[in-house]
């Protein structure tokens, strides 16, 4: 259908049985290896059960270490319930960063988690006021 051709393949569809390239081990697993996604039924997570379970441990094992939750986020500065901050670390050497609110974690993730792309939206956004 015309539809199809406009639908982003963000996500692994649960309608074909076909092989997936898991985006942390680079492995291609059958879709039932994929995690179905909690806001969406008809989708699965990128990554894979296995990677899934050890970044979960991973992000318990920072969360355990790192300091209380702050009133506010340390990024922006905006005032949080304390559920409702995200823990955000280096997804390369897993040191804690920060106490996030959901704006930031992610805004800094979609822009790719570095600071060459934060720096490139940056300048970006001062072309666009002068």
């Amino acid at each position: 259908m015309q539809l199809e051709l406009f639908q982003l393949d963000e996500y692994h569809k649960d309608t074909d049985c076909e092989l997936y390239e898991c985006r942390t081990c680079k492995e291609d697993l059958p879709i039932t290896s994929y995690q179905v996604r909690s806001d969406r039924s008809n989708y699965r997570v990128k990554n894979c059960l296995s990677c899934t379970s050890k970044e979960s441990k991973i992000k318990e094992q920072i969360r355990r270490k790192a300091p209380t939750r702050p009133d506010k986020c340390d990024c922006c500065g905006k005032s949080m319930s304390y559920d409702a901050f995200y823990l955000d670390h280096c997804h390369d050497t897993k040191i804690f960063r920060g106490w996030l609110c959901n704006s930031c974690n992610s805004g800094i993730g979609i822009l790719g988690d570095t600071i060459e792309s934060l720096e490139t939206a940056l300048t970006y956004l001062r072309k666009a006021y002068e």
